[in-house]
This record gives C-alpha cells, structure tokens and sequence, in this order.
C-alpha cells in the first residue's frame, strides 16, 4: 500500500462492509473486539491490528497484486489457490506454519530483505524447513518502507485500543 502513494496519515473508515466473495457468501470483516473505530490512520489500524482497515487496503491494491506479491517477491506456494483466500488473506486466512510466518516477517528487521532460512540439528544434520528454497537474499520490498512498517510496529502509544499501554508487544529498541 506504502508503495501505491498511502502514508501512515492516510485515513481509512474502519466500519461494517459487506464483500461478496467467489463462492457467492457474504464477507463481513470484523475487528478482533467486534468493535468499528471510525475513520483511523493507517498508522492507527497497524499499531492495534485492526482487520477491517486491511481488508480496504487489500481492496485498494488489489487482490491480483496481493497474489502476485506473494509469489513473486516472496516467493511462496500457498496450500490452496490463492483465489480460494480472497480478502480472508487481510484477515489472517492465508494458511501457512509459524515458521514460514516468521521467516516472512523476517524481512522488516532485514530492511525488506528476505534472506535464505537455514535450520540445523546439530553441525552435520540439515533441517528441512518449508522456505528452505529461498537459497538467495531477495529484496522484497524497499527499505524505506520495511522501517516506516517496523517504525510503526514499535510505537506501542498507538495500539492502546487493542493492547493498552503496557503489553507484552513492548520490546526494547
């Protein structure tokens, strides 16, 4: 979304929108406290892990662009057809294990870098992992926006509707 021209400023309204998905169901995105914000930032909407405003940027976007993200520059095979997931990927829906997950996420502290994943038992006894096949450093996304998205992952002052002031999520710089 960063690279489409949204900011942390720009303003998102966080309330019940109905999405008809591939199967012919509605969707209706709720928050994890079943509660609606208004009009948020962005910058608001990632600190408190607000589901709704994501599903509107992955709208924005596009779901084409999603999917080609993730396979393109991050180099992931999902379980399913990526159209199975639809908007569910801005909800958390996309399966994969927490090592894969992880491992993802490792491209904000590596300023939007994936690098190869390599587990051992001990010095002579590789460890098949699910991303093993990540064997290079692939840019992922720009570095000004892996530190603008981890920048905003750190300011815990505005993820209080969520998490209050003091969480678990309060990791040292």
């Amino acid at each position: 979304g960063f690279e489409d021209g949204l900011r942390p400023y720009s303003l998102v309204d966080d309330r019940e929108y109905k999405y008809v998905i591939a199967n012919g169901f509605p969707l209706y995105p709720k928050n994890y406290d079943g509660t609606y914000y208004g009009v948020v930032t962005l910058h608001e909407a990632l600190s408190n892990s607000l589901n709704v405003p994501f599903v509107k940027m992955l709208e924005f976007i596009s779901l084409e662009r999603m999917y080609d993200f993730f396979q393109k520059n991050l180099q992931f095979t999902p379980l399913r057809n990526f159209e199975e997931y639809q908007y569910g990927i801005a909800l958390g829906g996309l399966e994969m294990d927490l090592l894969t997950l992880t491992h993802l996420f490792s491209v904000f502290p590596n300023e939007g870098v994936l690098k190869p994943l390599h587990l051992t038992a001990d010095a002579s006894t590789p460890l098949q992992a699910p991303m093993a096949h990540v064997d290079a450093e692939v840019r992922v996304v720009p570095p000004e926006y892996a530190q603008l998205v981890t920048n905003i992952l750190r300011d815990r002052t505005k993820g209080v509707h969520q998490f209050g002031l003091k969480s678990d999520l309060n990791l040292p710089y």
